[in-house]
């Protein structure tokens, strides 16, 4: 059995909501075998959304059909989860410092900008700092 299928999302969850406060508002549809609050890198803070995992499809499809419940002061929002490789990748697209390329540095050792105005070929395309512009000092 697929583990996608046993697994749903729910966001706007409060700073106050914990996994332990999550696995137990889910308990109610079925047995959660797993629990992941997401947290924020730099702050270790929640960042208002996690994951319940469920041992069998049934659960998950039962807890997907009230879409919303109430947890801490907040109504939640409940959906099946995606694959990883279902979502978008982040930072990328479109112009300016981080756009194009699909993230910083777009291919380069060193640089920070990928694609976009400053990148592909000024600040994040392929030589030392980036592209071709960039390093060509002598002959612009």
């Amino acid at each position: 059995m697929s583990e996608e299928g046993c697994r749903v999302y729910a966001g706007n969850l409060s700073y106050n909501t914990n996994e332990e406060s999550l696995r137990d508002a889910f308990s109610g549809y079925g047995n959660v075998v797993d629990c992941k609050l997401i947290l924020d890198r730099e702050s270790g803070r929640s960042r208002g959304f996690g994951f319940v995992t469920f041992d069998c499809q049934e659960a998950a499809r039962d807890a997907v059909k009230d879409q919303v419940m109430e947890l801490d002061g907040r109504d939640i929002k409940i959906s099946h989860a995606q694959a990883k490789s279902d979502r978008g990748g982040s930072r990328g697209g479109g112009r300016g410092y981080r756009g194009g390329g699909g993230g910083y540095g777009g291919g380069s050792q060193r640089g920070s900008y990928g694609g976009g105005n400053y990148g592909g070929g000024n600040y994040g395309g392929g030589n030392r700092y980036g592209g071709d512009n960039y390093d060509r000092r002598g002959g612009h």
